[in-house]
């Protein structure tokens, strides 16, 4: 349990816990498939999307904008692809 003062009053906050380890939630079936699975699989995709943007940025085709979404999508899904994959070896 966590206390937290604000404007002079006491609050009491609480950590409400899934209930599920990582493990647990990185080999979570979908269809019979890991979500570790989906994940990378959709990194990999997304990661040569935003190549593909790259090269029609160069060529004028797409505005840059599209390429920095794509990327930035990339990596967001490669960390949670690799905090879960990380964790569910190593840490739990």
């Amino acid at each position: 349990m966590l206390r937290h003062i604000t404007k002079g009053k006491l609050y009491k906050v609480r950590f409400v816990l899934i209930g599920m380890s990582i493990i647990q939630i990185a080999y979570y079936n979908i269809l019979g498939v890991p979500l570790l699975v989906y994940l990378g699989t959709l990194t990999f995709i997304t990661m040569i999307i935003a190549a593909v943007f790259g090269l029609l940025v160069m060529r004028g085709k797409v505005k840059f904008v599209w390429h920095k979404v794509f990327v930035i999508i990339t990596i967001v899904l490669a960390l949670i692809h690799g905090i879960l994959a990380f964790g569910s070896r190593f840490i739990s």
